[in-house]
């Protein structure tokens, strides 16, 4: 073979290193493209990875910018600058990664979103600026309008309070001079029955028979009596409380009798001044009430025209706060129709008796600051749009963003699995030609070495047989098998040398024997 030819003058050794040598060398090499590939497969997965950690990173933004948007606080503005700040740089890290045009294009259009929402954070926080100061200024004229109602209010109840009082004033003259006329009526009749007893014991019965009307009387009739009527307080108390004494004393007696009767004398003219004194208190109380006619009309209407503007302030009141809690045109509407009403009130209160309180209760220039309420809602109605749309047009922009991103990931994990497919193939093609190496190099080996040693082996086999004829093929190569084809060739010329040097001997000893018998051989020269 020419094979067998080409290695026959190299050792086996030789032959071995030379053919195990390559064997290693591919075996290195599949290692090295298994490292190559691992690489590839690493640097995609890296890839992904960090396209995973910038989905979960503008996730967390994405979810910091619509707390920002519904809370707006220094606080969420700034977290949300500090994770657009970080995605920026998470984007122009990834840029890095980029394989393709797509996924350059992609993360570009997430990079630009991230910066854009990074400028507009401002423009946001100033749109909440300017809704906040619209919001401030509506509730300002909330707590002007209940200050307003609160004053109308409390003047009203003054108003009231003070015709309460003053009707209470003359009521009390009427009932004062209602009792002032019992207690004339009452002290004529003690002084009869105390003046018609005959005897101190039918004297001292009859002033018995009166003490609870005396102590009543000095309760209720005394207080009754007018302060400038000082003496016919005295007097009447003085004698009430003297017939009292001579009670106490639980004797009767002709002086008894004749104190009592002193008492009763004393009390004769003063019973008949409280009728004059009824009189007059009676008189004062009438007169009172045709006074207060003209308070009482005065003061209904001021508490039936404040009632009516505390209703509809009422009503604003509420008004006004749905209509901060969302800020919509319909509601807006009935800010204007509640602000018509008080408007009509104002009016009424105006043209109605004693106005003028209520309005200076009211204040002057009250009314034209809640009139601001109407343009300021309409301010406030176009800031809340605005927020609103540019709430939806960064989270138009977050969710472009999260595409691209995603576009990103998936041609990361698509470019992932093409790496793997061809990191695969790859050492799957290096093993199989490592393999079919190692066959050819163990062909090539066994090919070189198979041969040659048969055909020793068969000659050793001839030699040992005594076939001292045959070739000993392979004795001119240079190889351990050459060595041991020549070993056998000196082995059968040997072989046949001791063959023949035995032939020969066997020849002699043939000769000598015959020489030694009858027939002698003649001598040859020599002998």
């Amino acid at each position: 073979m020419n094979i067998d030819k080409l290695l026959a003058g190299f050792s086996i050794q030789t032959k071995v290193v030379v053919l195990v040598i390559p064997l290693l060398a591919g075996i290195a090499g599949l290692a090295a493209i298994n490292l190559y590939t691992g690489s590839l497969l690493g640097g995609r997965l890296i890839g992904t990875s960090a396209s995973i950690e910038t989905l979960s990173g503008f996730k967390q933004a994405y979810a910091g910018m619509n707390e920002f948007l519904q809370l707006a606080t220094p606080e969420k503005r700034d977290e949300v600058i500090v994770d657009l700040d970080a995605q920026v740089a998470k984007f122009e890290n990834l840029l890095a990664l980029a394989d393709n045009e797509a996924e350059a294009g992609a993360l570009e259009r997430a990079r630009s979103v991230a910066v854009s929402l990074r400028a507009r954070t401002t423009e946001l926080w100033d749109v909440h600026g300017e809704e906040a100061a619209a919001r401030a200024s509506i509730s300002e004229i909330l707590q002007i309008l209940t200050d307003a109602k609160n004053r109308t209010n409390q003047r009203a109840e003054q108003v009231s309070a003070g015709i309460a009082e003053d009707e209470k004033g003359a009521k009390d003259l009427l009932y004062a001079a209602e009792k002032l006329t019992e207690g004339s009526d009452a002290i004529a009749n003690i002084v009869t029955t105390i003046m018609r007893a005959a005897t101190p014991q039918e004297a001292i019965g009859v002033a018995e028979g009166h003490k609870k009307r005396i102590q009543r009387m000095l309760t209720l009739l005394i207080p009754a009596i007018p302060q400038d009527r000082v003496e016919i307080r005295e007097a009447i108390t003085t004698n009430l409380k003297g017939i009292l004494e001579v009670i106490k004393l639980d004797t009767a007696g002709q002086p008894q009798l004749a104190e009592l009767q002193g008492y009763a004398n004393g009390l004769r003219p003063h019973g008949y001044a409280l009728q004059s004194v009824s009189g007059e208190v009676a008189r004062s109380g009438i007169l009172r009430f045709s006074e207060l006619d003209e308070m009482i009309i005065k003061g209904r209407s001021m508490v039936a025209q404040s009632s009516s503007f505390i209703k509809h302030g009422g009503e604003l009141e509420v008004a006004i706060v749905r209509f901060l809690g969302e800020p919509t045109r319909e509601r807006a509407k009935q800010l204007a129709t509640k602000l018509q009403k008080i408007e009509q009130d104002i009016q009424l209160i105006r043209l109605a008796e004693g106005g003028d309180e209520l309005l200076e209760a009211f204040g002057a220039g009250t009314l034209d600051q809640i009139r601001v309420l109407l343009p300021l809602s309409r301010q406030l109605i176009d800031k809340v749009a605005a927020r609103q749309a540019a709430f939806d047009e960064a989270s138009a922009q977050i969710n472009d963003a999260w595409s691209s991103i995603i576009v990103f990931a998936d041609s990361q994990q698509q470019g992932a699995t093409v790496t793997r497919q061809r990191a695969t193939g790859i050492s799957v093609g290096a093993a199989i030609g490592a393999a079919i190496f190692a066959l050819l190099a163990a062909t090539v080996l066994i090919a070189a070495l198979r041969g040659p040693i048969r055909r020793l082996v068969a000659a050793m086999r001839d030699v040992a047989a005594g076939n001292l004829d045959v070739d000993i093929a392979d004795n001119s190569r240079a190889d351990e098998i050459g060595e041991m084809a020549r070993a056998l060739d000196v082995f059968k010329h040997n072989a046949i040398d001791k063959i023949r040097v035995e032939d020969e001997s066997a020849r002699t000893r043939d000769m000598a024997a015959q020489c030694a018998g009858p027939v002698r051989c003649r001598e040859g020269p020599g002998q």
